[in-house]
């Protein structure tokens, strides 16, 4: 199923009306809501389809290469940390911090959390094994930003909007991909606007209206949850695979 994501109504590049009207907020959520085609009703449920959409099941063995990924040295994210290798800057050739860091921490503290609030341990795409390797490759995104998200009992990402604007001028090619690495534990949370998530199983992919639906992950439970999360542009590859994709859709990997 394609999501169809229409353009802001601005006269200027999203760059640009990113870069400049950023400033004017002291809150990262209040930037990301008026930007959002969510509707904010929180009697509402919210059914899939809406703005969660699965892609099926991917069917493989990438035991070893997960046992390496939890066995390997991991970086623990923050709000401030999470986006190294997104935010990069090529003056300097370093990481940068997420450009709305200032607003974001505004919204942690306002909501009771700490600003090193830990969201999920980390492992690159560099030390991803060949048969996880195999996932992100099926979909063919130009510019992936590829990483494990290994999130530890405690850690949580709490409830925000995405703000993926700066990767390129042509918003609706921006696209987010999560596969589950293992089965749900009891404990394990999963949210997009009113819809919970639970009971996945391994290989489980979707995609998100990442622009629009609030969303949130928390890991309660006596293990850890990891994902393949995947972050580029859509190429026709890409298009492909996510309009005839469903629930019920099965991808064998070679």
């Amino acid at each position: 199923m394609e999501i169809k994501m229409e353009p802001l109504d601005t006269t200027g590049s999203f760059k640009k009306e990113y870069a400049t009207h950023k400033s004017d907020y002291v809150s990262s959520w209040e930037w990301t809501k008026e930007r959002s085609k969510y509707h904010f009703d929180y009697t509402r449920r919210d059914q899939p389809g809406e703005y969660y959409f699965p892609l099926g099941r991917f069917q493989g063995d990438w035991s070893e290469d997960l046992e390496q990924a939890l066995n390997t040295e991991k970086t623990t994210s923050t709000w401030a940390t999470r986006s190294h290798g997104m935010y990069y800057d090529k003056i300097t050739g370093t990481d940068v911090n997420s450009p709305m860091i200032v607003q974001e921490e505004y919204d942690l503290v306002k909501a009771g959390y700490s600003t090193d609030l830990k969201l999920t341990d980390v492992v690159e795409r560099i030390k991803i094994g060949p048969s996880l390797s195999k996932i992100y490759k099926y979909f063919e995104l130009e510019d992936p930003w590829v990483r494990l998200h290994i999130q530890q009992p405690g850690q949580m990402f709490n409830f925000h909007i995405d703000k993926l604007y700066d990767r390129t001028t042509d918003i609706e090619r921006v696209v987010r991909i999560v596969v589950f690495l293992a089965d749900w534990q009891p404990g394990q949370f999963y949210q997009y606007g009113t819809l919970l998530l639970s009971h996945w199983k391994a290989g489980d992919a979707h995609t998100f209206s990442w622009r629009d639906v609030p969303h949130a992950t928390a890991n309660a439970s006596r293990g850890v949850r990891p994902i393949l999360f995947m972050t580029g542009l859509k190429t026709e590859k890409t298009r492909e695979l996510l309009a005839n994709s469903t629930a019920l859709t099965v991808h064998t990997l070679a």
